[in-house]
């Protein structure tokens, strides 16, 4: 299918991987999403699949959603990362933004704003693209 775009969902509860995978797959199937529980997974994953981007929380066992970031950047610079968490202090949205991912977004607004969020992500780049933080 042209256009098709691949999204690694990284969160390790299942709810909230359901959940995303649901918003986006109902999405008239612009999107192949896989998922991984674990930050270990999440690395694993990208090395092996090399998706177009990755949703990632923050606390997740194996390794944090930092260190995820920054194995995601030395192996698959090209990859967009989305941070998706419940911590949604401005000192983890800095974090995440330094570390290398392009977008912040509170679980709190899972719902309501991924697919755009997503959709802006992963649409035609203009010179007006940066990085971004969501309540």
């Amino acid at each position: 299918m042209p256009g098709l775009k691949h999204v690694l969902i990284a969160d390790d509860e299942r709810y909230f991987r359901q959940l995303a995978r649901r918003i986006l797959e109902e999405d008239s199937g612009h999107y192949q999403v896989r998922e991984a529980s674990d930050g270990r997974e999440a690395i694993t994953q990208t090395r092996l699949w090399h998706p177009d981007l990755v949703i990632l929380d923050l606390a997740m066992p194996g390794c944090s959603g930092l260190e995820v970031i920054r194995g995601i950047r030395a192996d698959w610079p090209a990859c967009k990362i989305l941070v998706c968490s419940v911590h949604a202090e401005p000192h983890y949205r800095t974090a995440a933004l330094e570390c290398g991912a392009q977008a912040f977004l509170s679980k709190k607004h899972l719902a309501s704003q991924l697919l755009s969020v997503v959709q802006a992500m992963l649409g035609p780049e203009t010179p007006h693209s940066r990085a971004e933080a969501i309540s």
